[in-house]
């Protein structure tokens, strides 16, 4: 603590004075500590950090040798030190490490600890639609829980934001998720706007007639979602698919349940 007490100036810290904290850094990203843990082979590491490097290498970065497991234990007077440091000298929380919401997102589906996503913060829906397509991908095939669902929409800070081709999150959670479920909680309770175009003059209602349920297709029509219109583009193919096409194309309907849908359809258009 004397290393502390030393430093007279709140304003300017030296670049000595910075380097002597050392003991406060992670030795992997040497940024000050965030959430210290301490690993097996008794080094102390942001957690984030190690979490990530031990899925990759199995020697310590600082003893070089092999962890004796994967555990990891919370640091909490490491924890302290560092508040009270950076409390005394706010400047020095410029080189504080920043969690990446994203990648601990990441960690959580890879070992499919779903209960963790509570504990995240706000999430960057532009970031996950544009840079981590994969991940939320991977996230809506395989959650298979309502309530886990909800907390992660919960996290996410824009569900109107847009990716390149000017989709949206309920666009992917129709396309992709196969329970409906899923869809109107954000319909409903979210309260989405479901009238969007995407580059190709995609819209909400023809994924939603390509891939989505009989319950689904059929809400969307009972509340007056925009049936009068035709795509730009199918794959490599010009536009001209309208509803009925993709009703058609639908695996996940059965015959009846196709021409209940088209009949409506027809009804209702202009």
């Amino acid at each position: 603590m004397s290393q502390l007490t030393n430093v007279t100036s709140l304003k300017k810290v030296s670049n000595d004075t910075i380097s002597s904290f050392y003991q406060y850094r992670c030795p992997i990203s040497n940024l000050f500590f965030h959430d210290p843990v301490i690993a097996s082979d008794g080094k102390t590491y942001e957690r984030e950090i190690i979490e990530e490097y031990v899925t990759k290498k199995t020697r310590s970065p600082v003893t070089n040798e092999y962890f004796k497991s994967v555990e990891l234990y919370s640091n909490d007077l490491m924890k302290e030190l560092v508040e009270i440091m950076l409390n005394k000298f706010p400047i020095l929380r410029e080189s504080q490490y920043k969690p990446d919401e994203l990648k601990l997102l990441k960690l959580i589906i890879r070992k499919r600890q779903f209960h963790k996503i509570n504990s995240l913060k706000k999430i960057s829906t532009k970031k996950l639609l544009c840079e981590n397509h994969l991940l939320m991908k991977n996230f809506l095939e395989n959650c298979n829980s309502f309530d886990i669902f909800k907390l992660f929409i919960d996290k996410l800070d824009d569900l109107e934001a847009r990716d390149k081709f000017e989709r949206k999150i309920i666009y992917y959670v129709v396309r992709l998720c196969p329970n409906e479920e899923f869809s109107l909680y954000l319909i409903n309770d979210k309260k989405v706007n479901i009238e969007f175009e995407d580059n190709d003059g995609w819209r909400l209602i023809h994924q939603a007639s390509l891939t989505g349920s009989y319950k689904l297709i059929k809400y969307l029509i009972d509340i007056g979602i925009n049936i009068n219109c035709k795509i730009k583009k199918y794959g490599r193919h010009d536009g001209g698919h309208s509803v009925v096409r993709f009703l058609l194309k639908n695996n996940n309907l059965k015959d009846y349940q196709k021409e209940e849908l088209i009949r409506l359809v027809i009804s209702k258009e202009i």
